[in-house]
């Protein structure tokens, strides 16, 4: 397939699948008073300059908004420290038993005859002339030069054409998640030191700084579109489709002969991690304490940003 026409189409289709799982009903901003039974809420319309608040007696009947000045501007977090945020959820404890579980894998994958089985089972009963031409196209989103362009444009326009916000936010978070997940790769890729199944010498066995190839880049950015588009999105159908496609680019190292099974594993669960990661930082940043009147009485709301 000519090379310009793969990048046409990795660009079109993570755009496409991308917008599937992104056209999920939009959340319209409350302007009115809202009714719940057995519940008592704030609901706060972060399009206005100032903060509105709605509540609900436990009866379910509803209480007159009041307008609550705010304080002073709003903080917005930065860049930066959206991404100590995102590094902070990335070493989090909570995922080191994780992190334990893979490398175990990868260890055992590596160190046992099952890594090199599997290679020789793949390339010698499956491996034909139509998965070559699959592998060529799916190993273009594995390029790191060709997405991340498409991340950053994601970003800018829909900001500036006023796009759906989940399209700025899908670039946001995919190039954010590539700044988490590389600089582990790239230190795995060495520590692990395993070669390719193609080389001359092929061995998946961890040797200390020994060569390159102990986790697969090509995997983990390949991966780290679908994975942010179906965190992005509730429906069933189109969050599976995209955890689908993120497993391509790395079934495409295998296809190729230029990957192990093991290593594989290892740029994927990066990338998952990665993606989790920076969705952790967006969550945290979008629920804030706001002042709340009700009636005579003064207090604090929860303030949910969407």
């Amino acid at each position: 397939m000519n090379r310009y026409v793969s990048y046409i189409f990795v660009a079109l289709s993570i755009i496409c699948l991308s917008g599937c799982a992104l056209s999920r009903a939009t959340i319209t901003p409350v302007d009115e008073p809202v009714e719940l039974n057995h519940t008592s809420v704030a609901v706060v319309d972060s399009t206005d300059s100032s903060s509105l608040i709605d509540a609900a007696n436990s009866d379910g009947t509803a209480i007159t908004r009041e307008v609550i000045p705010t304080m002073g501007p709003e903080y917005t977090p930065g860049m930066l420290d959206r991404w100590i945020s995102d590094q902070g959820n990335f070493y989090s404890r909570h995922n080191l038993p994780e992190f334990v579980l893979v490398l175990g894998a990868h260890g055992l994958l590596a160190h046992t005859t099952m890594d090199q089985e599997f290679a020789d089972w793949y390339q010698q009963d499956v491996r034909n002339e139509f998965s070559d031409d699959l592998s060529s196209v799916f190993k273009e989103f594995g390029e790191q030069w060709q997405v991340v362009p498409i991340y950053v444009g994601a970003s800018c326009l829909g900001r500036v054409c006023n796009w759906d916000p989940r399209v700025a936010m899908w670039g946001d978070r995919s190039f954010r998640s590539m700044l988490v997940g590389v600089p582990p790769l790239l230190l795995l890729q060495r520590a692990l030191g395993s070669s390719r199944p193609n080389d001359s010498i092929p061995s998946s066995n961890w040797h200390w700084w020994a060569d390159e190839n102990g986790a697969s880049g090509h995997t983990l950015v390949g991966a780290v579109p679908f994975l942010v588009a179906a965190q992005l999105t509730d429906r069933r159908l189109p969050k599976a489709s995209l955890y689908f496609a993120s497993t391509l680019t790395g079934w495409s190292r295998i296809n190729d002969n230029d990957h192990y099974l093991s290593q594989v594993i290892m740029g994927w669960w990066l990338a998952h991690t990665a993606t989790r990661a920076v969705a952790e930082t967006d969550r945290e940043h979008n629920l804030e304490i706001v002042p709340l009147r009700i009636g005579g009485a003064s207090g604090l709301g929860l303030e949910w940003k969407y």
